[in-house]
């Protein structure tokens, strides 16, 4: 997926007029829609460690739940939870900006949409950066009562 998600963002585009791409585009692509690979969000990235206070051997370091692209016409997906199609949107976005990063959408096994930035030679040191940041705002207003409460984040 990582090959294939490379060429999408390598791929030159000479109108710059151009505001979208297809997925049909990619075909390759689009075939790997259908994987059992996890979906790489912050929270499926990120390991939870157990609270100090917890003595149970139980922990879960990663959720168990997390989305993948797989459908639930898999035959060893079982769980009730899982009746939506992961899928690759057909319409790629083009952004307006110097280095025009590509924006795909993915509908998850579990029915949520997510949007994904693919930029073309970039350094992502910066954005890895912006990242943590985001992660540590967001343990901070965990660990507030009236933040949870409020359901605050980033």
């Amino acid at each position: 997926m990582t090959n294939e998600l490379l060429s999408l963002c390598d791929y030159q585009i000479n109108d710059d007029s151009r505001k979208t791409l297809s997925m049909k585009e990619f075909p390759r692509l689009a075939a790997l829609g259908n994987s059992q690979l996890i979906i790489p969000l912050q929270e499926s990235l990120s390991a939870n460690l157990p609270p100090t206070s917890s003595l149970e051997s139980t922990h879960q370091p990663f959720p168990s739940n997390a989305p993948t692209f797989e459908s639930a016409s898999h035959p060893h997906l079982v769980a009730p939870d899982f009746h939506q199609l992961a899928e690759f949107f057909d319409e790629i976005d083009i952004m307006h900006s110097l280095a025009k990063p590509r924006k795909i959408t993915i509908q998850g096994s579990d029915g949520q949409v997510y949007m994904f930035l693919g930029k073309p030679k970039d350094d992502l040191r910066k954005d890895a950066r912006l990242m943590d940041f985001n992660s540590i705002i967001n343990k901070l207003l965990k660990a507030n009562s009236e933040s949870r409460r409020r359901h605050l984040r980033e």
